[in-house]
């Protein structure tokens, strides 16, 4: 019985004393967060254009496809020290989420779609613009390795876009592949 009494009592203390380290400060996010800000709020895609390796537009315009009931708008808010956004159209679901680490100096997205694949970009401002790229490459077995960049741009109070962009040498050069403009929904 004394064994137990001791063993209870110092299991509490253990836990006591753990719950008192592991109290967690309620931490503001970093001002560098602030520059995404245009990024809250509830968000209807608009233009969603793709193109082949060649330059080509390809014929899956799903936002001009849609009806307007079709038409799924999507939230992006604030949480944990960054950025939510779970939405997509038809079947395109998409959850992702963006922070800025102050140690890097550097914006994260990571992002997983309805597939379950998963991209993780970093990046950061140049100019007017909020560039992201794939950390590394992402390898397909028809296409070999491919790394995207997402660039943010043309950003208002009602709305931005950005593209998409493909590189089949690590980087070294670019080709668009998608464009996307979101309309703030009301």
């Amino acid at each position: 019985m004394k064994r137990v009494l001791f063993i209870t009592s110092l299991l509490f203390f253990i836990v006591a004393t753990a719950s008192a380290q592991l109290k967690l400060e309620r931490k503001t996010p970093p001002p560098e967060m602030e520059t995404l800000n245009f990024l809250i709020g509830k968000w209807t895609m608009v233009e969603d254009q793709w193109y082949d390796a060649q330059g080509n537009p390809l014929k899956i315009e799903r936002a001009k496809n849609l009806s307007d009931t079709q038409k799924k708008p999507f939230e992006i808010a604030p949480i944990m020290g960054g950025l939510y956004l779970e939405g997509g159209a038809d079947g395109d679901m998409v959850r992702s989420y963006f922070f800025y680490q102050p140690k890097e100096k550097k914006y994260f997205h990571i992002a997983i779609d309805f597939m379950g694949a998963m991209s993780l970009m970093t990046g950061e401002w140049q100019g007017k613009k909020l560039v992201l790229t794939d950390i590394k490459p992402q390898v397909h077995p028809e296409k070999g390795s491919i790394m995207w960049r997402r660039i943010f741009f043309d950003i208002k109070e009602s709305g931005y876009s950005y593209h998409y962009e493909a590189s089949l040498d690590e980087g070294k050069t670019w080709q668009l592949r998608g464009q996307q403009s979101m309309q703030k929904s009301h």
